[in-house]
């Protein structure tokens, strides 16, 4: 015989009632309609002895109990929920490349019951007033849950048909887990204490430049490679140009700033073009921050034009065919990866604080205060929300309940709803 020990019996409207023999002077109770539900742990059972002052004294430590218990649940959940991803990864690319608009329609109705969960949150909130914190009477609740909305998962599937594959159903989950998702993952990246202290943070810049760096290294390998296959690794360029241009910088900039346009003038390469380029680029940047403030002189001036006429003859000339036309493909490819570096390495490989702490020039603080503002702040901040929390904490003390505020709202469906991911 099956063992129910530990289970109760619950209707549709949530109402639970612990499976037992009546008394022998009382009609036996009518549970027909109700199923059998598992009982909740003693954390979160009702606790009927309890007067509704003792209830409203122990709520609050009982929200922060579960609000903490979710987001360490989230944090040390994230390593499964990556390698998740990267095992469905691959079913979600066949599943939108089999059949992409029934793959788009499984991740619209995910976001459609996502859509009813948000619309349930009164209601969710209401059970746990009354199941957990002992706060909202159970006729109360009873009420409120009459106007809760009904699974509609059987019109969604008329609508956008059901899953067919593990792909299509990776998307559907994503698509309803959405909220929880996102939340969970900003959530357990921005309480880490550990990220707000300033190691935490100069470590997770650092690490992020590196590995913008790295990725758009392969990015550049990867076109170098097919270039070359194609037979257009080498850059027809015009020696004295370069080397006139070349002689004239090397009287204003170091050896170091024009190394890599003498390596390029010595051998044309297209890896050597792009790093020449690069460094050409940093120049110009130099020249640009000083005219914002000041007027350069003639000598600047004939500098700046040495550099951008330079840039402009390399990139003129890469990816070039014998017959003189440009391979499209290779340099719309080339233009591309140049964007995305300028976006997302030159921030962090061309910022000077950043360079001078690795010089041991000034310090972690010296260098977070620097971050926190300005250019950095405006283009990369939103990749490192541990600068602005920690300055909100140091500089506006009365924001930090706005701030736990906002990390309670985060983990809202890992204690209150319904629909988590499995």
């Amino acid at each position: 015989m099956a063992d129910y020990s530990g289970w109760v019996l619950a209707d549709d409207n949530n109402s639970q009632a612990v499976a037992q023999a009546p008394e022998s002077n009382s009609p036996p109770k009518d549970y027909s309609g109700w199923e059998m539900a598992p009982v909740a742990p003693n954390s979160m059972r009702p606790q009927s002895d309890e007067t509704l002052g003792q209830a409203a004294l122990k709520a609050p430590f009982r929200v922060g109990e579960d609000i903490y218990r979710s987001g360490a649940n989230a944090i040390k959940g994230l390593p499964k929920d990556w390698e998740a991803v990267k095992t469905y990864a691959p079913e979600i690319y066949g599943a939108v490349k089999q059949n992409p608009m029934h793959a788009l329609g499984q991740g619209v109705a995910g976001l459609g019951e996502l859509g009813q969960n948000i619309f349930n949150m009164p209601h969710d909130i209401a059970n746990y007033a009354t199941n957990r914190l002992n706060l909202l009477p159970q006729d109360i609740n009873q009420k409120i849950q009459m106007g809760r909305m009904p699974d509609s998962q059987e019109d969604i599937n008329a609508t956008f048909g059901k899953p067919q594959n593990a792909g299509e159903e990776a998307l559907r989950w994503g698509g309803r887990n959405a909220e929880n998702l996102l939340g969970a993952a900003g959530l357990a990246n921005v309480i880490n204490p550990m990220n707000l202290t300033k190691s935490g943070i100069v470590r997770n810049v650092l690490r992020e430049g590196d590995r913008q760096v790295d990725q758009h290294s392969r990015m550049y390998d990867s076109l170098w490679h097919d270039a070359d296959r194609a037979g257009l690794n080498n850059v027809p360029i015009d020696h004295n140009l370069v080397g006139e241009n070349l002689n004239f910088i090397q009287k204003y900039k170091s050896p170091r700033e024009y190394k890599t346009l003498e390596q390029f003038n010595q051998e044309p390469t297209l890896p050597n073009a792009q790093k020449a380029v690069s460094d050409i680029r940093g120049m110009t940047r130099a020249l640009d921050e000083k005219s914002r403030t000041n007027s350069l002189t003639g000598e600047e001036k004939h500098l700046y034009d040495a550099l951008q006429g330079t840039e402009k003859h390399i990139e003129g000339n890469m990816f070039l065919n014998p017959d003189g036309t440009v391979n499209e493909g290779l340099a719309n490819r080339y233009k591309t990866i140049t964007n995305s570096y300028r976006e997302n390495v030159v921030p962090y490989r061309y910022n000077s604080a950043i360079q001078a702490y690795k010089n041991k020039e000034i310090t972690k603080k010296q260098l977070i205060n620097s971050l926190s503002t300005g250019e950095f702040a405006a283009k990369k901040g939103s990749k490192h929300p541990a600068l602005t929390v920690r300055n909100a904490l140091i500089y506006h003390p009365y924001l930090t309940g706005a701030s736990l505020g906002a990390a309670g709202l985060g983990a809202y469906h890992n204690v209150f709803g319904t629909g988590q991911p499995e």
